[in-house]
């Protein structure tokens, strides 16, 4: 059975023609930042691969492409390079490629899809918020994008099909490496979530409360809570169940380790931050609020180590970033507590 249109066009030739004749539109690839990747998982037509992109920003304004394909099911993989240049006003073209598998086309769909995602995403970008879906018609099926602005590379969570409902390429993992780390990206396997039953009875005593500074802000903690200086500002840790159950800080947006430039928006700030710490998330688990003095995000991430999830929350502010991470089974049992002191912050 195929799947997406995608599949049956898996010949170069093929592919980059059916995507020239799309409409011409004005889009680099900017959107993506330096050293960002995405792995991808791909159920269609009754395949199972694994595709992850790596990209690099190079000085002649070309755009390179690291790119990684697994069969898992015999777990053969291919690694390969393609070169992108952005054509003023028209279609990206591929100026120098390396290794990718002319004579394998499951593997090599890698650049056809890349290049079928870059150009949705282009000709959307004005239209995605934080859960938007688009069809993308084709003659006998629609395909349907489900994106939020703030996820990684393409924007997009997953992609469903109305007439095949078990073809589905989703978001598995995603982040920020540098180029002297870029090695990494060869190693990386499927995340898996294993959402289990929550842990019962956690429970926070109570304690007398303070106003504790974080600079120019302050936040409303009670004696559970130690403060302690580390790099880049003050930090409040609070342990009961564990050593360090919870972390909350607030740091001006110069501070070491946060480092956002101020020509950024509140947007590009949030999904910096988010890319910087995804490895592990679990994006079908983020959630964005307008909230009265700055733009939020809430995500669970995985611990691979210890098989638990934890719950991050980052807050932009004017001018200084609040996180708040904790253990989810504590957040979710103590949800009243934990948002009272994010409420409590000025």
């Amino acid at each position: 059975m195929n799947s997406f249109k995608k599949i049956f066009t898996l010949t170069a030739v093929l592919a980059f023609s059916l995507i020239s004749s799309l409409s011409v539109f004005a889009r680099n690839f900017d959107y993506i930042q330096q050293g960002e990747y995405a792995y991808y998982l791909d159920y269609r037509g009754g395949n199972a691969f694994y595709r992850g992109y790596l990209v690099f920003h190079m000085d002649d304004n070309t755009t390179q492409v690291i790119s990684r394909a697994v069969d898992l099911k015999s777990k053969k993989s291919m690694n390969y390079v393609f070169v992108l240049k952005e054509e003023q006003g028209g279609m990206p073209s591929i100026v120098n490629e390396k290794g990718v598998p002319g004579d394998n086309p499951l593997f090599s769909q890698n650049v056809v899809d890349f290049l079928n995602f870059h150009i949705m995403y282009a000709q959307n970008d004005t239209k995605i918020g934080y859960n938007t879906s688009l069809n993308d018609d084709w003659p006998d099926y629609t395909q349907v994008y489900h994106y939020n602005k703030l996820l990684p590379m393409f924007r997009f969570l997953y992609i469903s099909n109305d007439k095949y409902p078990m073809a589905d390429y989703r978001l598995n993992r995603a982040g920020i490496l540098s180029a002297k780390d870029y090695k990494s990206f060869f190693k990386m396997q499927p995340a898996v979530f294993k959402h289990g039953k929550q842990k019962a009875g956690y429970s926070i005593p109570d304690a007398a409360e303070q106003t504790v500074e974080f600079g120019s802000h302050s936040v409303i903690l009670d004696q559970n809570w130690k403060v302690s200086s580390a790099n880049g500002g003050k930090v409040a840790s609070m342990g009961i169940a564990s050593d360090l159950d919870a972390q909350f800080s607030v740091k001006p947006l110069s501070a070491k380790g946060v480092d956002l430039s101020s020509q950024l928006t509140k947007e590009e700030m949030l999904r910096t931050l988010l890319l910087r710490s995804a490895d592990n998330a679990d994006f079908s688990t983020l959630k964005v609020s307008n909230e009265d003095n700055g733009l939020a995000l809430s995500i669970e991430t995985f611990d691979e180590s210890s098989k638990v999830f934890n719950f991050s929350y980052i807050k932009l502010l004017d001018d200084a970033v609040v996180n708040l991470t904790t253990f989810d089974f504590a957040y979710e049992a103590q949800k009243k507590y934990f948002k009272k002191i994010l409420n409590s912050v000025k």
